[in-house]
């Protein structure tokens, strides 16, 4: 129950944890190879998201640091954008 409330928080849909309900607190993921990709995966995204928050926070800290808001570009790369959803979801509780 505490990956899938894991999971949930990071903004995984339900649809999404279904395949996992099904899994017991014994269960080895070698056992269930497309749930095992499934989390790798995701894992991926996950961290895709943390290293664009991080450059946001990067960001801040620098227009704090420097006490300006000059106009300067948010060094954030396009692929690790986080859609309108995913921000939504990603401090979901």
């Amino acid at each position: 129950m505490s990956l899938i409330t894991c999971l949930k928080k990071t903004g995984m849909s339900l649809e999404e944890l279904k395949p996992f309900l099904h899994m017991s607190l014994e269960s080895d993921l070698d056992d269930f190879p497309e749930e095992r990709e499934m989390l790798i995966n995701y894992q991926q995204k996950v961290k895709a998201q943390i290293t664009s928050l991080q450059q946001v926070i990067d960001f801040i800290d620098d227009k704090l640091a420097q006490r300006s808001m000059f106009p300067e570009k948010c060094k954030i790369d396009d692929e690790h954008l986080l859609t309108g959803l995913e921000k939504k979801n990603t401090f979901s509780y």
